[in-house]
């Protein structure tokens, strides 16, 4: 279960409460760092029936190395996804208000999965995508993007 931290400090004049520093820690004692304004937007005009799902698959992908990042131009409402620091500077995945994740994998292994499908690009299968609609296709979505991430 994830343990949330709150460290809190206390200004006495005028009885002003101030948080100072929160943040979330997952099981192995790592941070995941809190939302910031662009993913909360994109999270906010998702279905909520897809939100849940949405937010496991963030934090279960940034707890694996996964970092967070707008699309670099444009005012595109989605998440991308990118490796560690240090790695291949190349997308693993990117996720969209509507819960579709896309993958960049090779395509073959969405036969491996419940949840994915292949995306075509002019007739050619181009990389997977995963609706996050149930816990089983966050899994799915997270075990793919965990390819990715060893490919990178």
């Amino acid at each position: 279960m994830n343990e949330i931290v709150f460290t809190i400090k206390l200004q006495i004049e005028g009885a002003t409460v101030k948080a100072v520093d929160l943040q979330t820690v997952d099981e192995e004692g790592g941070r995941v760092e809190d939302l910031g304004p662009f993913e909360r937007r994109v999270l906010g005009s998702a279905d909520a029936d897809h939100r849940p799902y949405m937010e496991q698959y963030i934090e279960a992908v940034t707890r694996r190395g996964a970092r967070r990042l707008p699309p670099a131009t444009g005012n595109r409402p989605y998440i991308n996804f990118m490796p560690p620091e240090g790695r291949l500077e190349k997308r693993v995945s990117a996720l969209a208000p509507s819960g579709r994740l896309a993958v960049f994998v090779d395509p073959t292994h969405a036969s491996k999965f419940d949840h994915a499908e292949v995306v075509l690009n002019t007739g050619v299968p181009a990389y997977v995508k995963v609706y996050l609609k149930s816990e089983a296709a966050v899994r799915d979505g997270v075990a793919l993007t965990r390819v990715a991430l060893d490919e990178r």
